[in-house]
């Protein structure tokens, strides 16, 4: 019977349309290191809801991507920020910028559909952000989705290579950068 029973309990986890109910399990006002996607459960993201997150209403989300997949450290820099404004932060544990960046897209995919399936997200406040090498990435989705985000924040890094910001992007687009930074260019 305990087998069945764990049978049947990872049988509902893989179901997509599980994914709703789960978000109701997901605490609230702290940070999750790791929630596997439903529909890959070889991808996987911290993740940070508002203490005051509730399905009733729409909220923005911030897609966090680290050059070596530090997804739970960025989300915890993020928190205290997310906490103020209401933002939910969702940090990917895949991303880097050793791997082809096709896995980059194939991991966004997959953290995109299991946001949208667990959460209630405005849509017109959707953003990426971008550390060092994956900064590149975040403007690459946005410029390869318009409309998509609402715009992307860089951090020690830069536009895609062989691309120059122009007005027929019409994409926001925060950069910093320290001027000690090896990015710096």
């Amino acid at each position: 019977m305990k087998a069945f029973a764990c049978l049947a309990l990872l049988l509902w986890a893989a179901l997509p349309s599980a994914a709703l109910p789960i978000s109701a399990e997901l605490p609230r006002g702290q940070v999750v290191d790791r929630v596997t996607c439903a529909a890959d459960a070889g991808q996987s993201y911290a993740l940070y809801l508002p203490a005051g997150y509730t399905p009733e209403r729409k909220w923005p989300i911030v897609y966090a991507f680290d050059s070596h997949g530090n997804g739970a450290e960025i989300t915890r820099r993020l928190r205290a920020g997310a906490e103020r404004w209401g933002w939910i932060v969702a940090s990917s544990n895949t991303s880097s910028n050793l791997v082809p960046m096709q896995e980059n897209f194939d991991g966004m995919r997959a953290l995109w559909a299991d946001t949208h399936a667990r959460f209630a997200l405005d849509d017109r406040r959707v953003y990426a952000l971008g550390f060092s090498g994956l900064v590149r990435f975040a403007v690459t989705l946005a410029l390869s989705a318009p409309g998509s985000l609402a715009g992307v924040i860089g951090a020690n890094g830069g536009w895609p290579l062989g691309q120059t910001p122009a007005k027929q992007h019409d994409l926001p687009f925060f950069f910093t950068v320290g001027e000690t930074d090896f990015a710096w260019y």
